[in-house]
């Protein structure tokens, strides 16, 4: 039996639904929105002859095109670019080619950010200044400023220059280090991010959070993303792949985020750190967002081989979390109606 086919929405509607939550959308720019992808392609439908035509889009238009108007003009994003990647990212009808094109931009930013971090292999002058920079400038990002001020500023740098290492395909881990020295760096990162007042709050022992495999790990990383360029990495996946990782990291990022903001609720003890990460991955821009899914692709590509089964498991787990919270928001929205 086929589906009685969905109502198509006419232009004029589309403009008085916007203009009804308060935007004023023109018809124009409703048209170099969807020139420019960002929303469906519309038809022109025939009235009849003599009666010329009026044009329609796709069902669900309408509420893609709020959010385009709660990103654009509510949130003041002015890059349309963004606006593509977030809409895409959220699973609205967006072409994957343009979630690739803003993919490339990420590349070409990260580029221009790391590039000159590094001199055969090792952090540069530029790169040590930016380490040492942050004992003292100016943090926009909330929990990296929290981290600083449970460390101190004098062993702050130590933190900026595993990051800095890391995100630059420099880190050696525990081979350019002592094993002293690593139980020393193992503690600072627990503090620094609040793990450690986790772990005596879970009471396991005074086990910590993290190991000294941490270090491995990050190690690890640093060598995925020194040999992997993310341009190597979009080359290397379908569309339909990209679509796969993207619905597989959005509910893993929503979860996450929602269980460490909410940490200091759960233990009932103040964590600041942790509130900050998890609000900062709820929060997340498309940058960011992309960074996650170079990651995930990473990880999923070039990890270790048994990583794969644990990371689709995971995502299916946050999924269906995330499918239990809704139908249980939907109970109680029809409780309180």
């Amino acid at each position: 039996m086929n589906r009685p086919k969905e109502p198509e929405e006419t232009r004029e509607e589309l403009l008085s639904s916007a203009r009804a939550e308060g935007y004023e959308v023109s018809a124009p720019q409703l048209a170099r929105w969807h020139r420019q992808g960002l929303l469906p392609r519309p038809r022109q439908h025939p009235l009849g002859k003599g009666h010329g035509t009026r044009t329609v889009y796709p069902s669900g238009t309408k509420d893609q095109l709020l959010r385009i108007c709660e990103i654009h003009i509510r949130d003041g994003e002015r890059r349309l670019q963004h606006v593509a990647w977030q809409l895409w990212w959220e699973g609205y009808d967006i072409s994957v080619e343009i979630a690739r094109d803003f993919l490339r931009w990420v590349e070409a930013e990260l580029d221009r950010l790391l590039r000159p971090l590094v001199n055969g292999g090792t952090l540069s002058d530029e790169g040590w200044q930016l380490v040492d920079s942050y004992r003292t400038k100016r943090i926009k990002f909330k929990p990296l400023s929290w981290a600083r001020q449970l460390i101190g500023e004098e062993r702050f740098d130590t933190v900026m220059r595993i990051m800095v290492e890391v995100s630059s395909g420099t880190f050696e881990g525990r081979e350019a280090q002592i094993e002293e020295e690593l139980e020393a760096n193992r503690q600072l990162l627990e503090k620094a991010f609040g793990l450690d007042a986790l772990a005596r709050e879970l009471g396991d022992d005074g086990k910590p959070l993290l190991d000294l495999d941490v270090f491995a790990t990050l190690q690890q990383a640093s060598e995925l993303i020194r040999d992997h360029p993310l341009k190597d990495v979009l080359e290397s996946v379908t569309d339909e792949e990209l679509l796969e990782v993207r619905n597989r990291v959005r509910p893993i990022a929503t979860v996450l985020g929602l269980v460490i903001s909410n940490a200091e609720h759960v233990l009932r003890r103040r964590n600041p750190v942790l509130s900050e990460v998890g609000e900062a991955i709820l929060s997340m821009r498309p940058p960011y967002q992309g960074l996650w899914v170079y990651g995930w692709l990473l990880w999923r590509l070039w990890g270790p081989p048994e990583d794969g089964a644990k990371m689709d498991r995971y995502a299916e787990q946050a999924q269906q979390v995330l499918d239990q919270l809704r139908v249980l928001g939907e109970k109680m929205t029809a409780v309180e109606e």
